[in-house]
Formats: structure tokens, sequence, C-alpha cells
């Protein structure tokens, strides 16, 4: 009897308290912590992914903040801690992307910050210079406008503009400009010879302009034939003193177009001329005491090679004679600019007039006192004197290309520049305002990211069995005794 019963109180004393997790996996995936009295056991997800991507971009150079852990609460079934897992992984998953976003902006900004700083170095250079440039075209623009002032003021006196412009284009003198033709170059000899097959006649004087012409040139000027109605094109390249408006002209081309002559026989649609190598000294030609008319158009570009609109640009338009004609031929001999595209703006005092006809020159002579001109030829007509304003005209432009007639009667040998060289008195350049850098734009650098861990708890439910000696649950039930 003694026996049975300890058997029995073994049984009984057999109680059994398994504190469940409740599943496997859930330890597998969450490691267990500290338990909670209340809320039970602490479990944490894997977080090794989130902690290299921290590490990732704090080492970047990121700036990282850890936040507080956020608590997920407490499960109490499978179900729950699956739901809860899925959640947790989700948030994860996310931070580690944002801190992987993070880097990669990071690292990015770096870079940027890096030539940020050049450009703004490079930008605090310019701005010093710009500064300088700045106050330099203050002063220039009050002294422009002064000027003009004064200008105004005695526009109706001897050489002076009426009325009076300032001038944008600087084109004065290219000694080193490269010229090319798209047609070509005679030698003096090929010259002498073509023109002499023409057979234009007997008279001493029918050649002898031509000879001097041909014979006075510089080695590095070019000979060329023009044709009645055919283009001929030189282009001139290396340009390095001449910008309008500031803008640095680079190239210019010149598009000559024979239009014909009058009054000389035997001459075949032809006509040599003779290119300087410096475009602003352009052109001579021979009309033999004909009347001789040749186009030009000009067009002027800029260095990355885009066209210039020179609107606004003062051509000069000097040493217009007439009467400068050979005494044995004819003494009345006329040089002319004609069918102008812009504007004519006269010289006060000046022996040159818009015409009826359209072109600019002298109504009479103007190379001699004794036939009635103001001053001789020889006291104006050169590049020492004060007076070239007396056979000059200026020439305004107004369209992108500008085109224009040279023509001459009975004038032998004819020298046309083109350049902006004006005449008039007192000419002021217009200065040109200075464009001031663009800063470069800082970077923004990115700003702080938090990121947090998140905690969970899994509540323990205990059991309490008592056992008969068949295992069976006997709690609470009536214990037999005998």
């Amino acid at each position: 009897m003694k026996g049975k019963s300890r058997a029995i109180s073994k049984k009984l004393s057999a109680i059994t308290l398994s504190c469940l997790v409740m599943f496997g996996t859930v330890g597998a995936v969450l490691p267990t912590y500290a338990a909670d009295p209340v809320k039970g056991i602490e479990i944490k997800a894997d977080r090794t992914e989130l902690d290299q991507s921290v590490s990732d971009a704090k080492s970047a150079g990121a700036e990282i903040v850890q936040d507080a852990d956020v608590d997920k609460g407490v499960v109490k079934s499978e179900a729950e801690a699956d739901s809860k897992r899925a959640e947790i992984e989700a948030d994860y998953k996310q931070q580690v992307q944002q801190l992987k976003d993070t880097k990669k902006a990071v690292q990015k900004y770096s870079q940027d910050k890096k030539k940020y700083d050049e450009a703004k170095k490079k930008y605090d250079a310019e701005l010093a210079k710009y500064n300088i440039a700045k106050k330099k075209y203050d002063t220039d623009l009050a002294a422009y406008n002064k000027a003009m002032e004064e200008l105004e003021k005695k526009k109706n006196q001897d050489g002076y503009m009426n009325p009076p412009y300032g001038q944008p284009l600087i084109f004065k003198s290219e000694p080193n400009a490269k010229l090319t033709l798209s047609g070509k170059k005679y030698t003096k000899d090929e010259f002498n010879n073509t023109v002499k097959s023409w057979n234009l006649g007997t008279e001493p004087w029918r050649y002898a302009y031509f000879d001097m012409l041909n014979n006075g040139q510089p080695g590095s000027a070019a000979r060329v034939m023009l044709e009645k109605d055919k283009p001929f094109v030189a282009t001139y390249t290396n340009l390095q003193n001449s910008s309008y408006k500031g803008k640095k002209i680079s190239k210019v081309v010149y598009t000559y177009t024979f239009k014909g002559i009058d009054g000389v026989n035997n001459v075949p649609d032809k006509l040599p001329v003779i290119l300087q190598k410096d475009p602003t000294v352009t052109i001579w030609y021979n009309d033999f005491f004909g009347s001789a008319r040749i186009n030009l158009k000009a067009q002027f570009y800029d260095d990355q090679g885009q066209l210039i609109d020179p609107t606004g640009s003062l051509l000069n338009f000097s040493s217009l004679n007439r009467g400068n004609g050979s005494g044995v031929v004819y003494v009345d001999a006329i040089e002319k600019v004609a069918a102008f595209n812009g504007e004519f703006v006269p010289i006060s005092g000046s022996s040159i007039k818009v015409q009826p006809d359209g072109g600019a020159y002298a109504s009479t002579d103007n190379t001699s006192t004794a036939r009635g001109s103001k001053f001789n030829v020889q006291d104006w007509d050169n590049e020492s004197s004060a007076k070239q304003w007396y056979g000059a005209i200026v020439g305004r432009v107004t369209n992108s290309e500008i085109s224009l007639d040279m023509a001459s009667y009975r004038s032998g040998c004819v020298w046309f520049a083109l350049n902006s060289d004006v005449k008039a008195i007192g000419l002021p350049t217009q200065p040109v305002e200075p464009t001031p850098p663009t800063p470069p734009t800082e970077p923004e650098k990115p700003g702080k990211v938090a990121y947090h861990y998140d905690i969970l708890y899994v509540q323990s439910q205990v059991e309490k069995n008592v056992l008969d000696e068949n295992n069976q649950n006997i709690n609470n039930g009536t214990v037999k005794t005998g």
C-alpha cells in the first residue's frame, strides 16, 4: 500500500511546465534576447544587412543617426508572428535601400562638390576680372556719352558726321590675314599677256595705267580676273584685330561680281583686279577709261564660324575722287559708291553727296582749287591729312549682309577699301559692356538619414498537467486511493 501511494504521488507530482516559444521557425529567424516579465521574450530579426548598409553609408561620408528602437508589440500565435516577421523584413529592406541610395547620393555629392570647388575658383577669378572691366566700361561709357553730346553740337561743322553715330565695328587693319580664292590666281606675266591679247587700241594710254597697276603690287597681292555676272569669292581668315560690339571677327568673306564695263572696245566681259592680302585695303582695278562697276558683298564671321549681323556698323567710303583723271584722256573722272543696301550718312563740308541716281560721289571737281575744289587733292587725299573727310562719306549698315557697288567713270586705276576707319572727326567707338560670369550652382549636401531597429515580444504560455499512471491528464479530477 505504501509503495503504491508513492507511485501515485510521483505521477501526481509530474507537473509539466512547458514554455513554448510556440514555433521553431520564429526562433530560427528571430534570435531571442532578454525576457520581459510582462511582455514575454524579446526577439529581434536578423539585421546584418542593415548594419552593413549603415557602415557603408557612414564610410562614404553620409551623416547617419540611430533612432530609438521601434516596438512592434507582442504576438501570441504563429499567424501573428508570421505577419510581424514580414512587416519587420519589409521595414529593414526599405531602410537598407534608403541607406544605399544615401550612399550613392553622398558619393555623387562628393564628385559634384569637387567640380563645384574648381568652378567656383574659376568663377571668382573671372568675377575679379569682370569687376575691373565693368569699372572701365562705366568710365568709357561716360566718356562716350560726353563725346556724343559734343558731336551733336558740332554736327554742322566741317568734318563732322551729321547726324553723329557711335562706331560698334573695329575693322581697320589685318596685315596677317590669310587669303584664299575661289578662282585662278594669275602671275604678273600671265596677267600682262592676257590683257594685252585683248587689243584694246594703239593709244599709249590704253595700257599705261594697267602696266602701272600690274607692276606696282606687293608680292602678297592676288591678281585675278573677274568675269561678268560670275561671283568670285575671296575669303580672309586669321583676322586678329577686328571685332563687332566686342565680339571677335575671325573671318570675312568678300564676293565680287563684275557687272560690266561701257565705253571701251574689245574688253571681253572681263576685268583685271588685284586683291590685297589685307581685307581692309581690299582691291585695285583698272577701268580702261570706261565706265566700270563691281558689286561687293561682305559677310563677317565670329570665331565659332557663326555669321555676324553687323547692323549699325559704320563703313568708311573715302578717297572718292572727281577730276583726278588723265589730262590726256579725260580729267573729270569719277569714283563712286552705288547701290549700297545701307544708309549713307553725310559728313558736313564733304564734297561727297548722295546723288539723284542713289550713288555717293562728288557733284563737281574735288581735286583742284583751280577747278572749284575747296582743297587740292594732295591736301586731303593722303593718310596723314586731317582733311580726309573732304572726299568721304559714311555708310551705316542696316542689313546682316553688306552689299554695294564700287563704280568708276574713266578713272584708269581705281582703289577701293572697305573698312571701319571712318574719316569724320571725333568718331567714338562704342564701349562694350562686359558680361558678368555665371556663378556655378553649389550642390546640395544630402541631409541626415536615420535608421532604427525593430523589436518584437513573444508571450510564453504555461500549462500545468497532472498525469495518472496511464499518462492521462487528471488535473482537477478525482484521484484514486486504493
